[in-house]
């Protein structure tokens, strides 16, 4: 990894991986371990479901949360 020596070298960092990033796809956070008991896992299995069903694990990825 190299070396950032100045603000300008960080700014260009962060413009690197920004260009990287896919600006399409889209992350969902959904409560797993601390809701279990209000049925959270029903949850995040439909929305795992729907995501397949419709083709769009490219454009969405889902964050399990505690």
């Amino acid at each position: 990894m190299t070396k950032i020596n100045n603000s300008s070298e960080l700014d260009n960092c962060r413009k690197s991986i920004l260009k990287k990033r896919d600006s399409g796809s889209r992350i969902l956070r959904l409560c797993n371990t601390g809701c279990r008991g209000t049925g959270s896992p029903k949850v995040v299995d439909a929305f795992e479901n729907q995501i397949k069903e419709q083709n769009l694990q490219d454009k969405a990825i889902i964050k399990r949360t505690g």
